[in-house]
């Protein structure tokens, strides 16, 4: 039994680890009014673009109202999407 919950405490304990060190950006298209809402176009972003890969560690917030849809140029990895604030 307590070995069950040490091996439980450490997975949470490594997930937790990996959601920390992601990077947040939020989708934010009306920076750039002149762009067409791809995802590769920084302007689009308040950080970076969430480029990704297969180390893809990124947490891609989209909560902005109003905001124009995002198409998705690229292949793309990323941690987390989040849709809405508190998230």
């Amino acid at each position: 039994m307590n070995k069950a919950l040490l091996i439980c405490a450490a997975i949470l304990w490594w997930a937790t680890l990996l959601l920390q060190a992601a990077t947040t950006t939020t989708w934010n298209p009306a920076a750039n009014p002149s762009g067409t809402g791809r995802w590769t176009e920084k302007a689009n972003w308040t950080g970076t673009i969430p480029a990704g890969g297969p180390q893809g560690d990124y947490k891609c917030v989209f909560n902005v109202n109003g905001a124009r849809e995002c198409l998705i140029d690229a292949a793309i990895t990323v941690s987390q999407v989040v849709q809405g604030d508190n998230g």
